[in-house]
């Protein structure tokens, strides 16, 4: 597999923490497609720094830049967490609800309780 070069490390990053910042917009405005299509984007430039950036020395000025990105990466992961998940927890009491009557349906028949 060939290295990839510095700059092309830090175009990643950038990739990244643009499609990052455009899911916290998504997720601001429950637009859940968008958000989902924004990841399914983001999950093939984080998997490529994964396999590749151990192989990259960044020079120092690049080190800060990169040290700048993943702090906004990270800090747009919180805030879309912050969004979506009271709103998977809602998802998740829905979902045992419907299990729950879903088993009470059977176990008496739908109407009966």
């Amino acid at each position: 597999m060939v290295a990839l070069a510095p700059n092309e490390i830090m175009q990643l990053y950038s990739g990244i923490a643009r499609l990052m910042s455009a899911m916290v917009e998504a997720a601001n405005t429950r637009n859940w497609e968008t958000l989902r299509d924004l990841e399914n984007q983001c999950r093939p430039l984080t998997h490529t720094l994964m396999a590749r950036e151990p192989d990259v020395e960044l020079p120092e000025e690049l080190k800060r830049d990169k040290l700048l990105l993943l702090k906004q990466i990270l800090a747009d992961d919180a805030a879309i967490r912050a969004v979506t998940q009271p709103w998977m927890d809602e998802l998740q009491q829905l979902i045992g609800r419907a299990n729950q009557q879903q088993k009470l349906n059977k176990a008496y028949g739908p109407g009966l309780h």
